[in-house]
């Protein structure tokens, strides 16, 4: 095995048992002492491939952004009516969620962005170029939506795949975060979800339009 194919065996089997203690732990309860127990490394070793949790954390957090971009891909692959591809879009985002909360938090939330310091992981900058194929394939979104008569053509794209994005993402953790009181109103996570979805069709359609 060439010293190229064995870091990366290495690697691997690092993120493997990161990626288990992730899932079962959470972020704050996962440390390198833990993933070097469970890899079956010192702790020295996982240091010398990672320089810290953070940085192994988003590189399981990057597989996830590259998935839900092959995701959004295949949905404009597939065609159909700017409403269907915007809730087939959002409804991944969606199982993203459901199966793995923890890279979910991690993708939407806080992520190093000092990508001109040459101290900030590579991890980082491939991050910010998924981050960038997705919001261009909202574009192509928007743009059908524009092509249908469904959004006005003057409307400001950029902001409006901005307001897409934090808008879905936020309603998703909004769900996750207020489940104990919609169960006090009686009121279903999903439906509550769905109807927001559509909130945000409306907020950005043509006067008048229905969806």
């Amino acid at each position: 095995m060439n010293r190229k194919k064995l870091e990366e065996f290495h690697k691997n089997n690092i993120l493997r048992a990161a990626d288990r203690l992730f899932r079962e732990l959470g972020y704050e309860a996962t440390t390198m002492d833990r993933i070097a127990k469970l890899a079956n490394y010192s702790k020295t070793t996982v240091y010398a491939y990672f320089p810290g949790k953070e940085t192994v954390f988003f590189s399981l957090v990057l597989k996830h952004v590259v998935e839900i971009d092959d995701g959004f891909a295949r949905v404009l692959d597939e065609g159909g009516s700017f409403k269907r591809m915007f809730h087939d879009m959002c409804h991944l985002l969606v199982k993203m969620d459901e199966e793995i909360p923890v890279y979910f938090e991690g993708m939407i939330g806080h992520i190093n962005m000092q990508l001109d310091d040459e101290d900030t992981p590579r991890v980082f900058h491939e991050i910010f170029r998924m981050s960038e194929r997705i919001n261009d394939k909202l574009y192509l979104l928007v743009n059908q939506g524009i092509a249908e008569g469904a959004i006005d053509a003057h409307i400001d794209k950029e902001k409006t795949v901005l307001y897409l994005w934090g808008s879905i993402t936020g309603i998703i953790r909004m769900g996750n975060l207020k489940a104990d009181y919609l169960l006090l109103k009686n009121i279903i996570k999903e439906d509550l979800i769905d109807f927001s979805f559509e909130a945000v069709l409306a907020g950005i359609s043509k006067a008048g339009i229905i969806f």
